[in-house]
């Protein structure tokens, strides 16, 4: 072999070494199930199973060791980084297959509707929900205590109502929850604990 050719074998193998993991099919189905479950989105023209879906519009963060989405972030919010989107239906269930999921946030997304889908509870690995200025209405459900790893709930300006759950003191990793400007009539007799 020459010089040349081994410089350029030497360089291909770096290369795709070193390159980023694509995102992992399990999570790529659950994304695109995700995206149409809703009556209409902005994803459609680029949420596509012919990409990789770590590359879909500065939404979607993945693990570069594993491809695991581990970051999801829909905004409509002109000030917010990323690109805005719209989304026109419920939070889906399918949001539940993403088991690496970390952080997931939906934000002025006044279309989002419905309940918080008990789904949420297959994310284990969950540190920060927010689900803030959105339609999504309902209870504060109480299965949200199931989320023990979660260390940031911010579920202001919905139009949630009823009483917070007391079972959210339970969650012990807590450092910040987030029920502001929705229309809830009692909170537990004793506040839910954020300290560590």
């Amino acid at each position: 072999m020459t010089r040349a050719t081994i410089v350029l074998l030497l360089l291909a193998i770096f290369f795709f070494s070193s390159s980023s993991s694509q995102c992992h099919d399990r999570d790529k189905k659950a994304l695109l199930a995700f995206k149409d479950s809703f009556l209409s989105t902005s994803l459609d023209d680029t949420w596509l199973e012919s990409t990789d879906c770590c590359s879909w519009d500065g939404h979607v963060l993945c693990d570069k060791d594993t491809g695991r989405v581990y970051y999801l972030q829909f905004s409509n919010d002109k000030f917010s980084p990323g690109v805005r989107v719209s989304l026109n239906g419920s939070i889906p269930a399918s949001v539940g297959n993403l088991s690496a999921l970390e952080v997931l946030m939906f934000s002025d997304l006044p279309a989002l509707v419905g309940p918080i889908p008990p789904q949420l509870t297959e994310l284990k690995k969950l540190l920060t929900l927010s689900i803030i200025r959105t339609g999504v209405s309902g209870p504060v459900p109480p299965f949200l205590s199931k989320l023990s790893s979660l260390r940031k709930l911010d579920l202001g300006g919905n139009s949630l109502s009823g009483a917070i759950p007391p079972s959210l003191g339970s969650l012990t990793r807590l450092s910040y929850i987030g029920l502001y400007d929705n229309r809830l009539t009692a909170g537990p007799s004793r506040p839910p604990s954020t300290a560590n």
